[in-house]
């Protein structure tokens, strides 16, 4: 279920914003079963980012984020290497596998709930997407809109690709099949 983003910044082609376009500098982190998500992957490839923004594919069920913790009962998304864990164990009880999974090569660590933690510990939801500045540590976003509108122009300069995802001429259109898609989703 998506809620209202915490962040919200833009990526600019400006090598004087806050968060200006750099191949390398960004991650993002999703889970295929979440469809806002999926999205802002998918715009990574349309886009032809894949060399350019760093990617971590969380396991589609959800895990205990605070294992060691009897007193906090939350259950989010969990960042597991394949290659070393081949399954988890769901809360029903049953193996699930961890093939496609990505773990998290940039900050290590578990869990998204981490990553918000790292920035703030104030108490959220902990939603993916989220697309993370490696050089200054932080959430840039997780508003799946607000990715696209990044990628789509903020990189514009630095890919192939010369598509607009959100072309000028449609952008009311967009916005309001965007905002029913989230009411029917959530």
């Amino acid at each position: 279920m998506a809620s209202a983003p915490v962040y919200n910044a833009s990526i600019q082609p400006d090598a004087d914003a806050d968060f200006p376009a750099e191949t390398g500098r960004y991650h993002l982190y999703v889970a295929y079963a979440c469809p806002f998500a999926s999205r802002a992957l998918s715009a990574r490839n349309l886009k032809g980012l894949e060399d350019a923004i760093g990617l971590s594919v969380a396991h589609p069920i959800f895990q205990k984020t605070k294992p060691n913790d009897e007193s906090d009962t939350h259950r989010g998304w969990a960042f597991v290497d394949p290659k070393t864990t081949l399954s988890v164990t769901g809360a029903d009880g049953n193996e699930y596998s961890t093939a496609g999974c990505i773990p998290d090569t940039v900050n290590h660590v578990k869990f998204v709930r981490d990553l918000y933690e790292m920035v703030d510990k104030t108490p959220r939801t902990f939603s993916v997407p989220v697309l993370w500045d490696k050089k200054t540590q932080t959430i840039v976003s997780d508003d799946s809109a607000g990715i696209l509108r990044a990628l789509d122009s903020g990189f514009r300069e630095l890919v192939p690709s010369n598509f607009a995802l959100f072309p000028k001429e449609l952008e009311a259109e967009i916005e309001a099949a965007n905002s029913d898609r989230v009411l029917i989703i959530n």
